[in-house]
């Protein structure tokens, strides 16, 4: 698993913290399960109010990762399936009245 800790804003006591946006995110990404979309497995929070984290499926590779290591471009062939992959899982999000603001 990987773990991703939720910025929290002290001031925002009613939900320990948590702004109602990063709280449907939570909540909506606790339902998706597809293939191409990292799966949320749980979200951990510590006796201290600033310490939440998402649990995370783990991925060995990231695109970021790939960009930045990549010593010669992708070919047309790793592009398409690149691309199939996203928009597979846009697909999936789509049919479940999901639209996300913020591919990476």
């Amino acid at each position: 698993v990987a773990l991703k800790k939720v910025r929290v804003d002290s001031k925002m006591s009613a939900q320990m913290g948590i702004s109602d946006s990063a709280l449907r995110e939570i909540v909506l990404l606790k339902k998706l399960r597809h293939e191409n979309i990292v799966e949320l497995k749980e979200v951990a929070v510590s006796r201290d109010p600033q310490g939440m984290f998402l649990v995370m499926e783990y991925c060995e590779q990231d695109l970021a990762k790939l960009l930045d290591e990549m010593v010669h471009p992708f070919t047309e062939p790793q592009v398409k399936c690149l691309m199939q992959q996203l928009f597979r899982a846009l697909d999936y999000m789509h049919s479940h009245y999901v639209l996300h603001r913020d591919l990476k």
